[in-house]
């Protein structure tokens, strides 16, 4: 079932008057409209009490009868009955065409509000899958260490990773883009062993790594090895050291370098270069 108001459906009476009784944006619509009638039968009765009153009189429809009644006309917009056709232009100008435009107005302003709350629906959704991605790894960080020695294994601290990134990244892998940061990545986190992060589905992009605590890490397109690059603030170093460089740049070796600068700016939400070049370096 359907909200008269908004138009949202419902499955129950009890969730459609839940709705009804405590969803802002629709107690706003009820309010419009309540008003709106009001407005429309005020309106109304002051036309009807003007001084016009005998030339737009609005009278019932009584179709068995045999009584002049029967060839009134009527207002297509709001279906009142007028004695005489010449009366309905005045009446739709004074009156329902007011009317009218009110609705167009908050019709308008509730596109706006529906334009207003997918977007911010879709920023939630895009903070809750990051958040998933981070909690799903720190709940495979959290497990029971055991106390066999675990060789090949990746490591997660965050500090050790960003003293990794400080030590040894480089303009010259920024050039490269999100490739050169994949690159960078397996020569100094990876150590150039592909057994450490691992491709188990090359069509799928799965990857696999193990942690320090010898636990299997699933990762899907890269997201949580590349959460951990941000996490480790590694575009704050390439910032860093691309600021200091643009510095010396001409306009035309500007412009070159920003294409790249971008390119890994854009990582966090879209790696799809940093994932594939690794690819074909594991």
């Amino acid at each position: 079932m359907n909200c008269e108001y908004c138009k949202k459906n419902f499955k129950s009476k009890s969730s459609l008057k839940a709705h009804q009784k405590n969803a802002k944006f629709c107690i706003k619509i009820q309010e419009e409209q309540t008003q709106s009638n009001q407005e429309l039968k005020k309106e109304i009765t002051n036309n009807q009490d003007s001084p016009k009153e005998n030339n737009s009189q609005i009278i019932e429809i009584h179709p068995e009868s045999d009584s002049p009644v029967q060839k009134s006309k009527i207002c297509k917009f709001c279906e009142k009955v007028f004695s005489e056709e010449d009366d309905i232009p005045e009446h739709f100008d004074i009156i329902c065409k007011v009317q009218l435009e009110r609705h167009r107005k908050f019709f308008n302003e509730v596109l706006k509000q529906n334009e207003f709350l997918k977007n911010e629906l879709n920023f939630a959704n895009d903070e809750l899958n990051k958040t998933n991605i981070l909690n799903e790894f720190h709940e495979n960080n959290n497990k029971l260490r055991n106390n066999k020695i675990i060789e090949n294994y990746l490591h997660t601290d965050i500090d050790s990773i960003k003293q990794v990134i400080d030590d040894n990244l480089k303009y010259e892998h920024i050039i490269g883009g999100q490739e050169g940061i994949a690159r960078f990545v397996f020569k100094f986190l990876l150590n150039n062993n592909s057994n450490i992060y691992s491709c188990v589905n090359h069509e799928k992009k799965f990857f696999n790594f193990l942690n320090e605590q010898g636990d299997m890490i699933k990762d899907k397109n890269a997201k949580v090895l590349t959460s951990l690059l941000w996490q480790a603030e590694i575009f704050q170093k390439v910032h860093k050291l691309s600021v200091q460089k643009f510095l010396d740049m001409n306009p035309q070796e500007l412009k070159f370098s920003m294409v790249y600068y971008e390119d890994i700016k854009n990582m966090e939400y879209d790696n799809e270069k940093f994932r594939d070049c690794l690819l074909t370096l594991l």
